[in-house]
């Protein structure tokens, strides 16, 4: 992904995580030249941006459910919804 946002001009700098991402750093620090610094928090810590973000997507998401006409929403259109909100 690194590489992908390189040839696109873009660069990342810091990575903020938990520890489902600490096996990256590792990976990244050893392959990637000039990669992001990551700052990992500890077990019972929590990232404010990260949650943050989350549960704005979670609410643009039910928006996007109450105003269809539907009762049910099948998973593949529910992970449609997340990506569209999440690029948006």
């Amino acid at each position: 992904m690194h590489n992908y946002y390189l040839q696109r001009g873009f660069q990342i700098v810091f990575v903020k995580g938990d520890g489902e991402v600490k096996p990256l750093k590792d990976l990244i620090e050893s392959e990637l030249y000039g990669g992001p610094t990551m700052n990992l928090t500890s077990a019972n810590e929590h990232v404010p941006e990260i949650e943050r973000k989350i549960r704005v997507i979670k609410e643009r998401v039910r928006a996007i459910i109450y105003s269809m006409p539907v009762n049910a929403v099948p998973s593949l259109v529910m992970t449609h919804m997340v990506m569209f909100v999440a690029k948006a």
